[in-house]
């Protein structure tokens, strides 16, 4: 039994602890939105100007204010997560060369719009792959002046190719398959590849993997998630697999991985082998279990028959 002189507190406990998570509960209010695609690829000529457009959702139950902006982009790092370049810091070429209609637009609730811009590419810019990403934002631009707030945001990622003197050229660095001792085909795969060129690239292609005597056991893609390689940049393109057929992956000794890539407008290709090896001692193991089970019943007849 409580004290009666503990019961209020606890009522004002408990009632500080409902407008806590109330107040939680609205500080974790979902305004949702999404913009499609999430990339854009594009290419024009010296002087053109390329007209385009991207999708805007809005999921919230109230009509919402959007705000747009253009940041310059660059690779952070070999996985391919693009660095975003603050406006004040850096926004030339691309970021400024895209034009959108209207810096803020309404949309109703639960509908969606296009929203169209444009790239006026100048006419006396370099041939080569540019890139940069507008930003939709649910908040008004974060000013000098203003409180900083949370500002949830997403982006739409343009890569614009100018048309002219352009160079398609890549290496594949190494080719890495995980682990190296196996018991079935399964694991990982990653390559490096690195643009030697002036235009970004989307490889596509397979790895093989083939027994000693040739035979085809697993073929997997090598860019699934079409991933791109920004000019003078390195990626490590990585890949998850899992066996998928036991009776046509079974296979004992070294098996080779050979790396098939072809990118650019050429047709250009790059390739690359490593090996592995597989030794299913699961099955050697039932194997032996069964010759040593023979055996052994052998040589109980063999007793009981003297």
């Amino acid at each position: 039994m409580l004290p009666e002189t503990f019961k209020p507190s606890m009522r004002r406990a408990s009632l500080t602890i409902g407008i806590i998570f109330f107040s939680f509960c609205l500080s974790r209010q979902v305004w949702a939105f999404g913009v499609a695609p999430a990339t854009i690829d594009t290419s024009g000529n010296r002087g053109e100007v390329v007209e385009q457009t991207f999708t805007l959702v809005n999921d919230n139950n109230q009509e919402t204010f959007f705000y747009f902006e253009t940041l310059k982009i660059e690779a952070k790092d070999e996985s391919g997560s693009p660095k975003f370049i603050p406006y004040n810091t850096d926004h030339s070429e691309l970021p400024d060369w895209i034009t959108l209609s209207t810096k803020k637009l309404v949309v109703p609730a639960r509908s969606f719009v296009e929203v169209p811009f444009s790239v006026n590419i100048p006419a006396d810019v370099q041939s080569k792959s540019y890139s940069a990403a507008i930003t939709v934002s649910d908040n008004a631009p974060i000013t000098e002046t203003t409180i900083q707030t949370f500002q949830t945001k997403t982006a739409i990622l343009v890569f614009l190719t100018v048309n002219g003197e352009n160079n398609e050229q890549a290496g594949l660095l190494d080719l890495k398959v995980s682990p190296k001792w196996g018991s079935q085909i399964s694991g990982s795969v990653n390559f490096r590849i690195q643009n030697q060129g002036n235009v970004y690239i989307k490889p596509q292609g397979t790895i093989t993997f083939k027994d000693i005597l040739g035979r085809t056991l697993k073929t997997i893609s090598a860019n699934p998630d079409e991933s791109r390689v920004l000019p003078g940049t390195t990626r490590t393109i990585e890949i998850t697999f899992s066996k998928e057929n036991f009776w046509k992956e079974l296979t004992v000794g070294p098996v080779t991985a050979e790396l098939s890539l072809v990118y650019g407008d050429s047709k250009k290709t790059l390739n690359k082998t490593t090996t592995i090896w597989i030794i299913p001692w699961q099955i050697i193991l039932v194997i032996l279990g069964g010759i040593s089970f023979l055996i052994g019943i052998k040589k109980l007849l063999k007793t009981k028959k003297k």
